[in-house]
């Protein structure tokens, strides 16, 4: 038996006719134009390892700077948490839920600017390394 025996013949070239509406159609819903919160989420997209290597040490720094505010010492300031002992943490250590909801927002919002500055960097120019971020 032939490979292509018993198969149905395929038409290429087909074209399927457009309604003529007055008004240019987008072909797929891919196509059709973003909304005004796709800029900003595109610009994150086109950087994202840029962003996550500065989004850990300013996530850092907010945790010391949150402890010497609250408690007036930090143990993340000069060793890992691995290193300090349950018995010196205070019992109110730590933040609620939603104080963590608004600090990834201000995270985020922080990031932008520094984000869309190197999208623009990596725009003007074509190093290969910066590729990679």
């Amino acid at each position: 038996m032939n490979a292509n025996q018993g198969l149905l013949p395929v038409q290429t070239g087909a074209s399927f006719p457009k309604l003529d509406t007055g008004h240019p159609q987008p072909d797929s819903e891919l196509d059709r134009p973003l909304g005004s919160l796709a800029g900003p989420i595109i610009t994150f997209g086109r950087v994202p390892l840029f962003y996550y290597l500065i989004h850990i040490p300013l996530i850092h720094g907010g945790a010391v700077l949150l402890d010497y505010v609250r408690f007036g010492w930090s143990p993340l300031a000069t060793s890992g948490p691995w290193e300090v002992k349950p018995s010196e943490i205070p019992g109110s250590y730590g933040v609620s839920l939603p104080v963590v909801y608004l600090i990834w927002i201000g995270v985020v919002v922080i990031l932008y600017l520094p984000c869309r500055w190197f999208a623009a960097v990596k725009q003007r120019r074509r190093d290969v390394w910066l590729s990679y971020l």
